[in-house]
């Protein structure tokens, strides 16, 4: 009851902060934009997360533990006209306590952007929380242990109609490797609705998230193993004239082993997810009532799953979870921000009380080079 009633006075206290702030997703998203005025433009674009996160999960579906560290990510960014950008650079991830990087991976993307409403991308894509999906199908913690995605997407941007589609290779394997190939193919779009003042807005979210392991070419004794998750809902929100957001989201998610290999224990799972949110020009708040029935979600929070952590083949079919939300965000200087997270999640059949909390500093930003002359080459 005491880590009860310690995290409720945190959350208390970051209700009422007295600095501006925004949604943090949308901070922590990093979207490429291909403006004709840096046509020829060669320029350096700087990417820098610095975070701590505490786990304090006691529940026996996730492990507790802490993530402090940092990543950078420097890229030279060249754009040769109006519709093509090419981006080369270094993916660096540093855990402290660590005297060596954890992972230090070259990034190549190319974008075409043909009109305001299409974009396509080859090799390292927009990934991670670009992709908005709900934390329980794609963790949020991807950001930064697996931050980096290569493969192809196609994002689509209407006013009403936005989607991301993508594919990305996470294991490539050559004729007798002896492990698997790992693809994840990924789609998250939203149909969206508001009134004539843009004050009551209603939005369809439909994600998929499949993840393949196999392939006709290598000698690994692991069988395919090929799952699904989906998820669709409502939300609706109200903009009140304090410039407050006031919505409920109501999700359904499946899952499905598509394989049936049964390395899990269940082949098929569904999940009800409401939540109600508030939020203002300082803080995100948010509660909700998770019920799964055999859910389970390999790329998603573990928290919200049906299978114990230290086995993939045992597990208690039914959850019920409480949760809460609160996020605090200020710009420290130009281009820097802080943001102050926290959660928890009260699983109501066990009665444990399992919560994290997290700190980010995050900088973005790009700075122009030179203006690069094009010369005929014969």
């Amino acid at each position: 009851m005491n880590r009860v009633f310690y995290f409720m006075v945190f959350l208390f206290l970051f209700l009422f902060p007295v600095t501006k702030a925004q949604y943090p997703d949308s901070i922590f998203q990093d979207q490429i934009i291909i403006d004709s005025a840096n046509r020829n433009i060669l320029s350096l674009k700087i990417t820098n997360a610095n975070f701590v996160r505490n786990n304090e999960y006691f529940a026996p579906f996730a492990d507790g533990y802490t993530l402090i560290g940092y990543f950078i990510q420097p890229e030279l960014k060249f754009q040769p006209g109006e519709k093509t950008i090419f981006s080369a650079g270094v993916h660096f991830l540093k855990y402290s306590g660590l005297e060596h990087f954890s992972q230090y991976s070259p990034v190549f993307s190319f974008h075409y952007q043909p009109g305001k409403h299409f974009t396509f991308i080859l090799g390292t894509l927009q990934g991670t929380l670009n992709h908005q999906m709900d934390d329980h199908i794609l963790s949020f913690e991807k950001y930064y242990t697996h931050n980096l995605e290569n493969g192809i997407q196609f994002l689509f941007n209407f006013n009403n109609f936005k989607s991301d589609l993508w594919v990305s290779w996470e294991q490539f394997i050559t004729k007798g490797d002896p492990f698997r190939e790992k693809l994840v193919f990924g789609t998250s779009s939203e149909i969206s609705f508001y009134n004539s003042d843009n004050s009551l807005r209603a939005s369809i979210p439909l994600q998929t998230l499949m993840i393949h392991k196999g392939g006709q070419i290598d000698s690994s004794p692991l069988p395919v193993e090929t799952y699904l998750n989906s998820t669709t809902g409502l939300d609706i929100s109200i903009n009140t004239l304090n410039e407050k957001v006031i919505g409920f989201r109501t999700m359904f998610s499946s899952f499905n082993d598509l394989t049936k290999k049964e390395i899990y224990p269940y082949s098929k799972g569904t999940a009800f997810y409401f939540k109600t949110y508030l939020e203002t020009a300082r803080t995100n708040f948010s509660l909700g009532y998770w019920k799964g029935n055999r859910f389970i979600a390999p790329k998603g929070n573990p928290l919200f799953s049906s299978v114990y952590k230290e086995t993939t083949n045992t597990g208690d079919p039914s959850r019920e979870i409480l949760t809460a939300f609160i996020a605090y965000h200020v710009e420290l200087d130009d281009f820097v921000n802080f943001v102050l997270q926290g959660e928890s999640y009260y699983d109501i059949e066990r009665s444990i009380f399992d919560y994290s909390f997290g700190l980010h500093v995050l900088f973005k930003q790009g700075f122009s080079l030179k203006r690069i002359k094009k010369k005929n080459l014969k």
